[in-house]
């Protein structure tokens, strides 16, 4: 099936690469084409999918991808990284070091 799938993606059907990558739950390879044909849509789409099947680092790269900042946090926190997801807010979301619902420093802490 990959080799066939490769082929499609060579021969530049990416129509039928990307139904074939997500009826195959391929999320790596939905990240390829989202990122090759610049498919905001489609990048959503894996984000979604790489979180729910828990591929990090797949759901932390299409979300940052998309300029979602908030996102990557809660993708960091949910995979228990709180180191990297304290110096990341710090950088490029400081208003989600302190909330009123958590404080993300201290839990680190």
């Amino acid at each position: 099936m990959l080799i066939k799938v490769t082929g499609v993606i060579l021969t530049g059907d990416i129509n039928l690469a990307t139904t074939c990558y997500s009826q195959g739950c391929d999320v790596a390879g939905l990240m390829l084409i989202a990122q090759a044909t610049a498919d905001r849509s489609l990048l959503e789409k894996v984000a979604s999918m790489a979180k729910e099947k828990e591929m990090w680092n797949v759901a932390f790269s299409a979300s940052l991808l998309l300029g979602d900042a908030e996102g990557c946090v809660d993708i960091l926190v949910d995979s228990h990284r709180l180191p990297e997801a304290v110096f990341f807010a710090r950088t490029y979301c400081p208003s989600k070091l302190v909330n009123k619902d958590s404080d993300l420093f201290e839990s680190w802490r």
